[in-house]
């Protein structure tokens, strides 16, 4: 495998009310990676996941997890795991949370519309 890159101005760029989010698309590693920035404002509601972990990474700010009931605060620095087949949501506990999220390949077309 050679070197690759994928530029912001590649990535898809992907926003709710909760955030503002670009997901940078690697179908052809791993059987599918996605790796996501996103600034988080709100609330990113409750989801459920598949049967891998997902691996967020805070660069700034501040929010509040909460995994299968358990509630904990994530920093900048930190790093939060979410296990397989878990429920969970989080939201920015101050005005903007950045991270980056790691995951399986995300299927776009299954994303709410943009609001912007």
């Amino acid at each position: 495998m050679s070197i690759q890159k994928i530029s912001q101005k590649e990535a898809v760029n992907h926003n709710t009310e909760a955030y503002d989010g670009w997901f940078y698309q690697f179908p052809n590693i791993d059987n599918g990676r996605s790796i996501i920035y996103a600034e988080v404002t709100g609330d990113h509601g409750q989801r459920v996941i598949g049967d891998k972990p997902r691996f967020y990474f805070i660069i700034d700010g501040e929010g509040e997890f909460t995994v299968n009931g358990d509630k904990t605060i994530g920093k900048a620095g930190d790093v939060i795991i979410i296990p397989p087949n878990a429920t969970y949501s989080y939201f920015a506990t101050k005005p903007v949370l950045k991270l980056v999220l790691f995951m399986d390949l995300i299927d776009l077309s299954k994303l709410p519309p943009s609001k912007k």
